[in-house]
């Protein structure tokens, strides 16, 4: 089992005619080649050494890393044609995990087809079914007019309970999200059922619900499960296609509404398929042409240390956690992320809440390659107090 506690690159438009002048500004540029930069960075590397001194020589070091991965990048896509049509990679669910997480590091996106069986789909259907017809459609031009939404879906199927836990899912939450936590969580889960004449969303990344700049380090990724066919018509999911590794100056930016239409496709996928894709590739729900419902389900995953876009202490109730397995129980949050963060009077909480064991000792929860060190300091202290 993973560790947790418990094809295409974009070619970028060499003209934006038509974009305002702050679209033209925000869309990213080319023109600028390899070269170029290289002597960019000739240029600029003694002024760096020389405003950070050799105190600060980490972060020069860091600026240049960085500056030619970019250039990497360049050398990369000056071999493609840059009007080629963008798209999502498909791949069986027996593909190789790394040749999957590469895919991801490429495009930001990639679909794998008939994860889920015709029994558990049928299954699923059912489940949703009286859940959909008991509630309104929402109210709000980002989360639609013709659409309804639903959350918690852990106890509204367990057949969400499995998906939430297939190892293949997990082993890609493990490669983007742990080399920045200790432990990652559920971040929420949402069916999604869009109705007739409902319009395509503004195009948005989902990442600035957590309003910070983080390069280099996913922080959220989704996953689109398609509980219908999901087509060119009803509402299949727009993606930009290596848009998560554009330049980026601020955390929410809603100016790539108008790319053109090369840089765009459509997340279509038949039913059991899922969609995955990083928390800051630009994406939106798409338009609803036909005269029927469209069925998705996102379950989301984050870094463990932030909080979730749904609140899952409220969401289920002790009984509820009750009949979910331990692995699960343990991503709803029900856990205690390195360095001694979201304990309960010194407690796991898993054994505190779920458990339900309220005396046990207050323990810390240390990061192994910490507790030598803290370890050497206190027979230092002990030694020096004798």
């Amino acid at each position: 089992m993973p560790k947790h506690p418990h094809k295409v690159r974009t070619p970028q438009p060499r003209s934006h005619q038509g974009a305002s002048p702050d679209q033209r500004r925000s869309i990213p540029q080319t023109g600028t080649g390899k070269d170029d930069i290289q002597q960019l960075l000739t240029d600029l590397l003694p002024e760096l050494v020389a405003r950070s001194g050799t105190h600060h020589l980490r972060y020069t070091t860091y600026f240049l890393e960085k500056a030619l991965e970019s250039l990497e990048t360049l050398d990369h896509d000056a071999h493609r044609d840059n009007r080629s049509m963008a798209q999502i990679q498909t791949v069986r669910p027996d593909e190789q995990p790394n040749q999957i997480i590469d895919i991801i590091k490429q495009d930001g996106c990639v679909v794998i087809e008939d994860i889920l069986s015709h029994e558990e789909l049928a299954q699923l259907q059912q489940d949703l079914h009286p859940h959909f017809s008991s509630i309104p459609d929402c109210e709000g031009d980002f989360y639609g007019h013709n659409t309804k939404r639903l959350g918690t879906l852990f106890t509204k199927s367990t057949v969400f309970q499995k998906m939430a836990l297939i190892p293949s899912i997990l082993e890609v939450m493990d490669a983007f999200l742990l080399p920045g936590c200790s432990a990652y969580q559920i971040n929420l889960t949402q069916a999604i059922s869009i109705g007739p004449k409902e319009a395509k969303q503004i195009m948005h990344q989902d990442d600035p619900m957590f309003p910070f700049l983080h390069p280099g380090q996913e922080v959220m990724i989704n996953c689109m499960w398609a509980i219908d066919d999901f087509t060119e018509d009803n509402g299949a999911t727009v993606v930009v296609p290596g848009s998560h590794r554009w330049p980026r100056r601020q955390s929410l930016n809603l100016n790539y509404e108008h790319l053109p239409p090369h840089m765009v496709t459509k997340g279509v996928m038949k039913k059991g398929s899922v969609l995955i894709y990083l928390g800051s590739l630009f994406h939106s729900g798409g338009a609803n042409r036909t005269t029927t419902r469209k069925c998705g389900a996102v379950i989301s995953y984050c870094l463990g240390w932030l909080r979730q876009a749904e609140n899952s202490y409220l969401g289920y109730d002790r009984n509820d956690l009750q009949v979910m397995p331990e692995a699960l129980q343990r991503l709803l949050g029900y856990f205690v992320h390195e360095p001694n963060l979201g304990s309960v009077n010194g407690m796991d909480p898993y054994e505190f809440h779920v458990r339900g064991n309220k005396h046990g000792a207050f323990t810390e929860f240390i990061p192994e390659a910490v507790k030598p060190l803290i370890r050497e300091h206190l027979q230092h202290a002990k030694g020096k107090a004798a």
